[in-house]
């Protein structure tokens, strides 16, 4: 164990930190593992054994509470109650505080087709998906100006929404349901349909916002379909950013 390490000891049913045997079997594993499910892309160029080395250095990288919620787009209460009913594997340190092994995180989060926020990423990407250019501008404002680090892009109709979808890799797509040509009905059920993008989380809005819409939508895959005009505390609460600096400056506003 390397000088700083903490000492493994029981703690209940949770797992503690693993010796240098089951760390080198750990590796082995990750090792296996990144052959078939690379975690991270590596630049072009590198030698197979760099390659390998940044893999084993990743997948050894314990997370915190904290860490992994940032990663996965949660709050630590969530990774915590994922811990606490066994889903997620923990690893306990001395002092009773869990870590996460970063291959494990991955596991996981395959197993729930959940979109990781890569490293060195500076924050949530969200696509904007309306032919309404002036609502486009005004939620670009909207979002980047919140406390939380946020990227945006938006596109004005379902096919440019597919390429973007391909090349910046949301997390979220704001979606409206009315478009010409590819509707949003459309958009989100190819979204939802390909193993690549199905992790994607879809919101979508529209100015006909009848029970048949939201109902066909929400079965496409959408998480929710928010009534235009759209009201801003509704929208943060649904990208879950409902602590934004914008809920208390502008309480009721409507786009």
């Amino acid at each position: 164990m390397t000088a700083g390490a903490p000492h493994p000891r029981p703690n209940g049913s949770a797992k503690v930190f693993p010796g240098r045997a089951e760390n080198a079997k750990n590796e082995r594993n990750a090792k296996n593992d990144s052959s078939t499910n690379p975690g991270a892309v590596i630049r072009e160029g590198h030698s197979q054994g760099e390659k390998d080395m940044n893999a084993r250095k990743t997948n050894r990288t314990y997370l915190t509470p904290n860490q992994v919620a940032e990663l996965m787009m949660v709050s630590p209460a969530t990774v915590r109650l994922w811990a606490q009913n066994g889903e997620l594997n923990a690893l306990t340190t001395p002092g009773g505080h869990r870590r996460f092994l970063h291959n494990e995180v991955e596991r996981f989060a395959r197993q729930r087709g959940l979109t990781l926020n890569p490293a060195g990423d500076d924050g949530m990407r969200i696509l904007i998906v309306d032919d309404d250019e002036q609502l486009s501008r005004y939620l670009v404002e909207l979002l980047e100006g919140q406390p939380e680090k946020i990227i945006t892009q938006a596109a004005d109709n379902g096919f440019v929404a597919g390429l973007k979808v391909r090349e910046f890799q949301p997390h979220v797509i704001l979606l409206d349901l009315m478009m010409p040509g590819l509707n949003g009905f459309e958009v989100c059920r190819l979204v939802k349909s390909s193993p690549r993008t199905k992790a994607i989380r879809v919101i979508a809005m529209t100015g006909y916002h009848t029970p048949e819409n939201a109902s066909c939508i929400v079965e496409a895959g959408a998480e929710a379909c928010l009534p235009k005009p759209i009201d801003v505390r509704t929208l943060l609460d649904a990208l879950r950013l409902q602590n934004g600096s914008s809920v208390s400056k502008m309480p009721g506003r409507r786009l």
